[in-house]
């Protein structure tokens, strides 16, 4: 079976907490599981932005497909338990392989109505 590229991840770490994981091959480690084991960061909550973009060239030669077609721009700040941050993720995802499911839940309090969502997944599809 071909093996189809559905997103490319950039991640950037502030080398003063994170010099010891230069070299480690991230593609066969988890990155967390790194920051916990070897730079002794405990990673607590992320803030997630998601937009529609167009790939660029250097993009779209990664994830196989014409310069200018759409995507997903997914930026993501990890911080750990003291509030600081410790990852920025830049994640580009095709456009014609991903689909984004919310879960939306209502909460009624008084004559106010609050609406919280929360990002249920990736599903990527492979024709």
């Amino acid at each position: 079976a071909k093996s189809i590229p559905v997103c490319l991840q950039t991640s950037y770490l502030p080398y003063t907490l994170c010099h010891l994981l230069l070299g480690r091959d991230l593609a066969k480690e988890s990155l967390f599981d790194l920051l916990k084991d070897t730079c002794d960061l405990d990673p607590a909550r992320a803030e997630e932005a998601l937009n529609s973009v167009s790939v660029d060239d250097y993009e779209a030669r990664i994830l196989m497909v014409t310069a200018g077609s759409p995507a997903f721009l997914i930026r993501r700040t990890t911080f750990d338990r003291s509030g600081a941050p410790v990852e920025f993720a830049k994640s580009v995802l095709r456009g014609d392989r991903c689909k984004f499911t919310v879960s939306l839940n209502a909460d009624v309090r008084g004559n106010q109505r609050e609406v919280k969502g929360n990002l249920i997944g990736i599903k990527t599809q492979v024709s």
